[in-house]
C-alpha cells in the first residue's frame, strides 16, 4: 500500500500524482507502511482549506474579516479600519450642512464618498473570495 506524505491518503500503486490533494509522489512518495512495533509515519501536513464561502459572509458582514479569516490579518486589519472613515466622511459633511448651509457641495461631496465606499464594499467582498481561493490552490498561508 502507498500514502501521499502530504495528506496521508492511501494512492493506487503507480500513481504519480495524490488523487486527493495533488501532490507530485514522486517526491513525497511512502511507498509501503513500515511494518512493526516501532514502525512510524510522518506526514507532512498541508494548511487547512478555508470555504471560499465563509470569506465571503464574513466580508459581508464585516469588511476585512474575510482576509483575516483566510490569513491575511494585515489586509483585514485595514479594511476594517478604512470602513468606518468612510462612514464618518459621510456624517462631517451633514454636520457642515446645518452649521454653514451649503448644501450643493456637501450632498455632491457625499455621493462621491457613497459611490467610493460602496465599491470598496464590493471589492472587498471579491478580494476576500479570491483569496481565499488563492490560499486552497497554493497552499501556503496569506502573508499580508
Amino acid at each position: 500500500m502507498a500514502y501521499c506524505s502530504r495528506c496521508g491518503n492511501l494512492v493506487r500503486e503507480g500513481a504519480r500524482f495524490c488523487d486527493r490533494c495533488g501532490a507530485s509522489l514522486s517526491v513525497g512518495y511512502q511507498g509501503a507502511l513500515p511494518t512493526g512495533p516501532t514502525a512510524t509515519t510522518t506526514y507532512d501536513w498541508g494548511p487547512q482549506c478555508k470555504d471560499t464561502c465563509i470569506a465571503v459572509i464574513l466580508s459581508i458582514l464585516l469588511p476585512g474579516l474575510g482576509q483575516i479569516y483566510v490569513g491575511r490579518v494585515l489586509r483585514g486589519v485595514l479594511i476594517l479600519l478604512l470602513m468606518p472613515l468612510f462612514y464618518a466622511m459621510l456624517a462631517l459633511p451633514m454636520y457642515l450642512v446645518v452649521t454653514a448651509g451649503d448644501l450643493d457641495g456637501t450632498l455632491i461631496g457625499n455621493v462621491v464618498i457613497m459611490v467610493v465606499a460602496v465599491i470598496v464594499y464590493i471589492w472587498q467582498i471579491v478580494d476576500a473570495h479570491r483569496v481565499a481561493e488563492e490560499h486552497n490552490r497554493r497552499g501556503l498561508p496569506g502573508l499580508h
